[in-house]
């Protein structure tokens, strides 16, 4: 039987991109002080401001520790605020600050071109198989983990 080679396993493939698509955003961001893990969790509550803690998590894949590290980051930067759920005291809203919302303009039109650009590379046709094609590579890899 033939070995596979690193090249043929989709986590090196997809992560390469991945990470490669990622520092297309450095040189924008980086006037801004901030790092692309940061502009996307701002992309985030741009799109639903006052989450909890765990919906953005979710929504971008983050770790709890992972996501509150980069939350202290940003607070210290006066772009959000964290305050508890009145609702669920053992649960954190997360908030814009107006510091946050006044680059609502700037980050967007950022994600906009960097996107834009990457999405060039494809048909629209193209995109929509990748889509359809990452969705069911997520939906596998959850139903492994939940086995």
């Amino acid at each position: 039987m033939k070995r596979m080679r690193l090249y043929d396993c989709l986590c090196y493939l997809i992560g390469r991109s991945f990470r490669n698509m990622l520092s297309c955003y450095i040189p924008f961001v980086r006037k801004y002080d901030l790092t692309v893990s940061q502009l996307f969790i701002l992309l985030a509550l741009y799109e639903n401001d006052g989450v909890s803690a765990q919906e953005l998590s979710s929504k971008l894949a983050l770790g709890a520790s992972t996501l509150t590290g980069i939350l202290d980051r940003l607070e210290r930067k006066g772009l959000i605020k964290r305050q508890i759920n009145m609702n669920d005291r053992r649960s954190i809203i997360v908030s814009l600050t107006e510091k946050g919302k006044g680059l609502k303009d700037e980050l967007w039109k950022i994600y906009e071109k960097v996107n834009g650009e990457l999405r060039s590379a494809l048909s629209q046709k193209e995109i929509e198989d990748l889509y359809r094609i990452m969705e069911k590579l997520y939906e596998k890899a959850n139903r492994m983990q939940n086995k």
